[in-house]
C-alpha cells in the first residue's frame, strides 16, 4: 500500500471513530431524556452498527480483525 493510500485510510478511520463518538453522544442525550424517545435511539444504535462495520472494514486493509459488541452508549 502506498503512502497516499495509507493516509486516505488513516482519515477515513479517524472521520469515522468522530461519527461513532458523536453517535454515542446523541444515543446518550435521548436517553437522558425524562421520555426518552426510543425511535431516535433505535435509529442511532443502528447508525452505529453501520459506522463500527465501516470502520472494521477500513482495519482490515491493516490487517486488523477486532471482535465487537455492541454496548449501550
Amino acid at each position: 500500500m502506498d503512502e497516499a493510500s495509507k493516509e486516505h485510510l488513516y482519515e477515513a478511520i479517524q472521520e469515522t471513530l468522530q461519527w461513532i463518538d458523536r453517535t454515542n453522544e446523541r444515543i446518550a442525550v435521548h436517553s437522558r431524556q425524562d421520555k426518552p424517545d426510543q425511535l431516535a435511539i433505535e435509529g442511532f444504535e443502528q447508525q452505529k452498527v453501520q459506522l463500527t462495520a465501516q470502520l472494521l472494514e477500513l482495519l482490515k486493509q491493516f490487517n486488523i480483525e477486532i471482535p465487537v459488541t455492541n454496548r449501550a452508549a
